[in-house]
């Protein structure tokens, strides 16, 4: 028998439907991965193995698709921003901590600072460089690193083969699913090779979810599926998509040398910097009061004409 057509997801505002056939164009819903040696022990050792070894492969296009649609992006404490969004008709708040819940990763991880990488890493040549020098395992080619620019994951040695896909895949992800690695790709990569990741990478997984809305792709199927879990988010097995993908030892190309290198032009993400504060507090959603602890307002209620009305009616 065919499988049945799922739902239409419920949005709040009708007019997002354009924007639902936009983000389906573009579904990607993470990989799995099994990998062993090296990488394997890189990723373990940074304790990032929720992103990659315990997600369930099952994902729901009409639910992530409300949970796109549906996006409130708000700024909290600090300015540190998270959103809520509306799954068939229930609210739930996201943030790092949520994301941190979902992938199962270590209490501590969540605890890091909350870091807009996309404005903390600043563009440097030097760094450029080294890194792809250090991923080709090549030396430098006059000119290439001038300005920010993507490499195609082709060039590098297997390990960073393996684990740029990864990147790619489960942690940054792009528009187009492009094997081309810029500058914020690179650095990601190098700190997690030198297991000096200290900001939460959570919070960068947010970052990412909030330009998907704006950009209109749909990512991290995987993940949001766990946490529709968690919120408690009926998700009926006959409506399941499967991400059938793999990312395991023998996934790398042969390595082309650095000197056929045609780097691609990189479309800068820019995440919103001037969302009001007061929009929290702004918000008509319960939850984002109860999560910033908004304290409640009794206001007295002012008589009108009509109230003295009606009880002279009464009293007569």
């Amino acid at each position: 028998m065919n499988k049945p057509k799922p739902p239409p997801p419920k949005l709040s505002n009708p007019s997002n439907s354009k924007k639902f056939l936009e983000l389906i164009k573009n579904v990607q819903p993470g990989t799995c991965v099994d990998v062993k040696g090296e990488v394997e022990f890189i990723i373990r050792r940074a304790k990032w193995d929720g992103l990659m070894y315990n997600l369930k492969k099952q994902y729901f296009i009409h639910l992530i698709g409300g949970f796109y649609c549906n996006m409130n992006i708000i700024k909290g404490v600090e300015g540190i921003l998270n959103f809520t969004t509306t799954v068939n008709r229930k609210v739930i708040c996201v943030d790092n901590k949520s994301i941190n819940r979902a992938l199962h990763l270590p209490l501590h991880l969540c605890e890091l600072p909350c870091e807009d990488i996309y404005f903390l890493f600043v563009f440097n040549k030097s760094e450029f460089e080294l890194m792809v020098c250090i991923f080709c395992n090549s030396d430098m080619l006059d000119g290439l690193c001038d300005v920010n620019c993507g490499i195609h994951f082709k060039h590098f040695t297997s390990t960073f083969q393996h684990l740029a896909l990864i990147i790619r895949s489960n942690v940054m992800p792009k528009p187009n699913q492009s094997k081309y690695l810029d500058f914020f790709d690179m650095k990601i990569m190098h700190l997690l090779f030198n297991n000096k990741i200290n900001f939460s990478i959570s919070y960068v997984i947010l970052l990412n979810m909030i330009n998907a809305h704006l950009v209109d792709y749909m990512t991290y199927g995987m993940l949001i599926s766990s946490l529709f879990a968690i919120c408690n988010i009926p998700m009926p097995e006959i409506f399941a998509n499967l991400a059938d993908s793999q990312i395991t030892n023998d996934h790398f190309r042969p390595q082309v040398p650095l000197m056929h290198c045609e780097p691609q032009e990189v479309t800068p993400i820019v995440i919103p910097q001037f969302i009001r504060e007061e929009d929290v507090f702004l918000s008509k959603f319960e939850s984002v009061k109860a999560m910033f602890n908004e304290p409640k307002m009794e206001f007295k209620r002012v008589k009108t004409e009509n109230d003295e009305l009606k009880e002279k009616v009464g009293e007569l």
